[in-house]
């Protein structure tokens, strides 16, 4: 078993075959988001990365010397390792007769890179849900029950700073610990259970996944990002993931999203919050042009653009609300400090708001969870269920050049058209 790491940064501003085209670096300028001796490799296969295993010594011709540098890392997936230097804070520069060897396996070669993070039940707090409220869930919730039979089967998996166990959050799993806050609070919006007193999420009793990558200021190694990623992805079955971070490098998260193994999986990404045209200036995995991959900026709980979202009129598909309303109350919660913004669970059975596109896509997370739920076909592609919740926007004037829909995610309406458009059966 190999296991890969990379960079990511989460987005909030609080709290085949052995001859398949291979895509490898060429020797460039230095960048300075690249991280010091890494290389990140995605091979076709599993069986092509234990190939590349049993052959790590016979590459000692070309400096290698096994396991000391470049050396391989144990990785989490089965088809990515992490090449990195012999020397320390030396970056490795693949020669011409090394890449020529990944080039036969057919392997994907990326430097790795700096990751950025974005940051009418009975419970109490619902009231200050006003996310949930804009987006039309206890209409949606009459229709398409968020706790049916159908929704426990539906698996999400975070990949964020980590998910802590929470009162709120009784169907998580969580690998990793959160290390600021961020990954529970995306995963409390996505799936917090009704009756526990605090908050309820979209849907309450979808099977969450919960990993983390970063350190506490939200950044990691795309590494470390991809090998949670590709684990998740082996073992847990996943039906949505949530990717609430960007970075500045496509090629491996792009030859995974569009992989025809995963095609039933819908991939949900936030813009950023760094007030970007994302058609100008792409990040990833936002930026990926992926039938199942839908891109998420903000909207403001009373539909007005938010001044940090980043968006794009052919990169981004939708608007959610990732922030409060203009001029509108600061949740009172039990952070430190009352913030506007989208309430939901932080570490130590805590609630706080955070605003962001992260806070964003983990709304549009759990509209797909609920929308799946609802769908004729019980096992439909994610691209199906991203054209459900598309095509079901309300049309906003503010969005109207700023997402490719020109709307704002409503629930209801989305439910109605998962048994009711063609394109969505």
């Amino acid at each position: 078993m190999f296991r890969p790491s990379f960079l990511l940064l989460f987005l909030a501003t609080a709290c085949a075959s052995m001859t398949a085209p291979p895509a490898v670096p060429q020797k460039a300028a230095p960048d300075d988001s690249r991280i010091a001796s890494t290389y990140v490799v995605l091979f076709p296969t599993a069986d092509t990365a234990k190939q590349f295993s049993a052959q790590f010594s016979a590459l000692i011709p070309f400096g290698y010397i096994p396991f000391s540098g470049p050396s391989i890392l144990p990785s989490k997936g089965n088809r990515f390792v992490l090449l990195r230097s012999r020397r320390v804070g030396l970056l490795w520069d693949p020669s011409e007769q090394e890449l020529a060897v990944l080039k036969q396996l057919g392997a994907t070669v990326e430097e790795d890179s700096v990751v950025t993070l974005m940051k009418t039940p009975s419970d109490g707090d619902f009231g200050e849900q006003c996310g949930l409220k804009r987006i039309g869930a206890e209409a949606a919730w009459d229709y398409a029950p968020p706790d049916s039979a159908r929704v426990s089967h539906i698996h999400v998996s975070i990949i964020d700073s980590g998910v802590d166990t929470h009162r709120d959050l009784p169907t998580l799993k969580t690998y990793n610990p959160d290390v600021n806050g961020h990954g529970t609070h995306v995963a409390g919006i996505i799936g917090a259970a009704e009756g526990n007193g605090g908050i309820v999420g979209v849907v309450w009793n979808a099977e969450l996944y919960g990993y983390g990558f970063t350190d506490a200021q939200g950044q990691g190694e795309l590494g470390k990002a991809v090998d949670e990623l590709t684990y998740t992805l082996d073992h847990d079955a996943p039906n949505i993931v949530v990717m609430a971070w960007v970075t500045t490098k496509r090629d491996i998260l792009e030859k995974l999203i569009l992989d025809p193994l995963y095609n039933k999986v819908l991939f949900v990404a936030a813009a950023g919050n760094s007030r970007s045209n994302l058609d100008r200036t792409p990040v990833y995995p936002a930026a990926i042009k992926a039938p199942n991959l839908i891109s998420v900026m903000a909207s403001g709980c009373d539909d007005s653009l938010p001044v940090f979202t980043s968006f794009g009129q052919t990169t981004v598909d939708i608007a959610a609300p990732g922030a409060g309303a203009i001029g509108g109350p600061a949740c009172t919660t039990s952070c430190d400090v009352a913030a506007p913004g989208i309430l939901s669970t932080v570490r130590n059975n805590y609630y706080c708001c955070m605003q962001g596109t992260s806070m964003s896509a983990a709304l549009v997370a759990g509209a797909a969870a609920l929308v799946r739920s609802q769908m004729a076909d019980l096992d439909p592609d994610g691209a199906k269920v991203k054209q459900c919740l598309v095509d079901s926007v309300s049309h906003i004037q503010a969005f109207s050049t700023k997402c490719k829909s020109g709307g704002r995610l409503n629930l209801r309406r989305a439910v109605d058209t998962a048994e009711s458009l063609p394109s969505c059966r």
